[in-house]
């Protein structure tokens, strides 16, 4: 399991955050902080991931 701290101060972290979804087999996801717009992003993928 690898651990990924990221932060929006240095660039998108969206992409990230959908290419790890695409390739893991399970996830644990902590936030401080959460908005609807950041949640739009990964939406699809965070769907896709239910489906499997």
């Amino acid at each position: 399991m690898a651990i990924q701290i990221l932060s929006n101060f240095n660039y998108p972290i969206g992409n990230i955050i959908n290419q790890e979804l695409q390739n893991a087999n399970s996830v644990k996801m902590a936030v401080a902080f959460l908005k609807y717009s950041g949640v739009k992003v990964i939406e699809q993928t965070l769907k896709n991931c239910l489906k499997l």
